[in-house]
């Protein structure tokens, strides 16, 4: 979106486990903190054992639009257009998993190479027209009309999440930090460098986490200029072959198992340790998704 992004108070950022199996956690945080299944293990999805306990971005995605039909009625009043359109909410992106994250595997190397696929709406001439309503609104009638609505929505309808999810993605981002500089993963990205030689890529990244390159996105230029916007076309048969020789040398190298195994032990010890807080925010969070749902139910438009 245009300006509609800099503009709305909730921003789409960003993952719920499916299956759990019988392994259990007894938090640290006293005797009254109840004990916490563990989900199953995923690589391919990168799933990890924080991800129940932070709002999916699918969530995200469901809550800005409901803060954007709540605001509606008030907007309006004051005869200013707000046409939100229908939005399919269940569309998904098969290159994200539901934290947000890019996911690689080896389907995914040999379909989208390194590109995220997009989550094409079917309407979004009609999003692009409602982003065009917003980013017509003047200055001075945007601070005096919609953000006085934004903050009715906000103390009457629906209280904000970002400090409740904020907390557990920082969380999770200590237990990543803690796994990229873990001795078995500086290991492991001397190993994947190795076997990436053949590939001749001068600006060869120190980890797999910073492919592709400068110079291979060059090379493919899978960006172009197309009715004012950026492009994506559909990946090279050269970026397909990189990105599969690629994830085959983080598997081959150790680099994908010390990784993800890394990162999950951190998980579980932050997990251990912060369970009550990170369960009352959870409870929160459930609350508010409730609201976001009955908000939807009761305004969205049908669709096309």
């Amino acid at each position: 979106m245009k300006k509609v992004h800099s503009r709305w108070r909730r921003m789409f950022y960003a993952p719920v486990c499916a299956l759990v199996f019988g392994v259990l956690l007894t938090s640290c945080a006293g005797e009254a903190s109840p004990r916490l299944k563990l989900p199953a293990k995923n690589v391919d999805q990168w799933t990890m054992p924080l991800n129940q306990y932070r709002q999916s971005l699918y969530e995200d995605f469901a809550e800005g639009y409901a803060d954007k039909l709540a605001a509606k009625a008030c907007v309006e009043e004051h005869g200013i257009a707000w046409p939100v359109p229908y939005d399919d909410l269940s569309l998904r992106s098969p290159t994200l998993n539901a934290v947000g994250q890019r996911i690689f595997n080896r389907e995914i190397a040999s379909t989208w190479g390194y590109q995220v696929a997009p989550i094409m709406r079917p309407n979004r001439g009609e999003w692009r027209a409602f982003d065009d309503a917003v980013a017509a609104i003047d200055d001075a009638q945007f601070e005096a009309v919609v953000r006085p609505c934004q903050r009715k929505v906000e103390e009457e309808q629906l209280p904000l999440s970002q400090d409740d999810t904020n907390y557990v993605n920082a969380l999770a981002m200590d237990a990543d930090i803690r796994s990229r500089e873990s001795g078995d993963v500086k290991k492991a990205d001397r190993r994947w460098r190795e076997c990436m030689a053949p590939l001749g890529v001068s600006d060869l990244a120190d980890t797999p986490e910073r492919m592709p390159t400068e110079s291979q996105q060059r090379a493919w230029g899978t960006f172009r200029e197309k009715d004012g916007g950026a492009v994506m076309d559909k990946p090279s048969d050269a970026q397909l072959k990189a990105a599969v020789f690629d994830y085959d040398c983080q598997v081959t190298s150790g680099w994908l198992k010390a990784r993800y195994d890394t990162t999950w032990d951190a998980e579980v010890e932050i997990l251990a340790k912060n369970s009550d807080e990170i369960i009352r925010r959870k409870a929160k969070a459930d609350a508010i998704a409730k609201k976001v749902a009955k908000i939807i139910a009761e305004n969205a438009p049908s669709a096309p």
